[in-house]
């Protein structure tokens, strides 16, 4: 456990212009180059998040919730097209493992209950629609992927609640959303028409790598969430 205010806040700082770098280069960048340093973004957010390791189930969830989003990119950087599915399995493991960060940050017994019962609600919700808008279009891909979004937009509602306690939590959950409206939208077109000239189209095609103008943010964030905790007990 790091022990020095000052060192943390220069690792900190040295991390994120690492992250601007690499978040500009990759705009910069094309083919095969670009692939690796997308991939270099995740891994070094999950890699620095080892900077605040302590004996706690917040640390052990969000650690594993960055293991889990390399696993996913692994597989939707890496590796053929063919393999998106297990890298959105990843995904819901993910955001699924930053639930259990919120439920653990429940202090409220009966608030605990509440959240369990909110997320099995999600979860079914979320497969319903899915079955309900695609109809016979519905394929193991898409139920996944709602599910995911689902608890992503629960996790960022849950961490806004406690925005004043740790806004860093929640931005990079409000950014996480801001590249997967992007992502979405540009998978959707291969379930639901989409008319040139709309918003829709717009997001499906915006004509720059714009998800990675907020998913290079959102995983540096939420690899230093745990910042605020840590200051506090220096």
């Amino acid at each position: 456990m790091i022990k020095s205010k000052n060192f943390l806040w220069f690792a900190t700082a040295f991390f994120f212009i690492v992250e601007l770098v690499l978040g500009v280069h990759l705009h910069l960048a094309s083919g095969t180059d670009s692939q690796w340093i997308c991939y270099t973004v995740v891994l070094a957010a999950c890699i620095f998040c080892a900077m605040f390791a302590e004996l706690s189930l917040s640390y052990l969830f969000t650690q594993l919730a960055l293991v889990f989003t390399v696993c996913a990119d692994t597989f939707l950087i890496l590796l053929p097209s063919e393999l998106y599915l297990y890298g959105m399995i990843f995904f819901t493991c993910a955001q699924l493992s930053y639930a259990a960060r919120i439920h653990f940050e429940i202090e409220s017994i009966v608030l605990r209950r509440v959240h369990l019962i909110a997320r099995g609600a999600v979860t079914a919700i979320a497969v319903a629609l899915t079955f309900l808008v695609l109809r016979g279009g519905a394929d193991a891909l898409s139920v996944i992927s709602v599910v995911y979004f689902a608890h992503l937009i629960t996790n960022a509602v849950y961490a806004c609640f406690s925005f004043i306690r740790n806004p860093v939590f929640a931005i990079g959950l409000l950014l996480f959303i801001g590249c997967d409206i992007f992502v979405g939208f540009s998978n959707l077109g291969g379930y639901l028409p989409i008319a040139e000239g709309t918003i829709w189209y717009f997001l499906a095609h915006p004509g720059i790598n714009a998800a990675w103008i907020f998913y290079t943010p959102s995983q540096a964030l939420l690899s230093i969430s745990l910042f605020p905790k840590r200051l506090r007990e220096i």
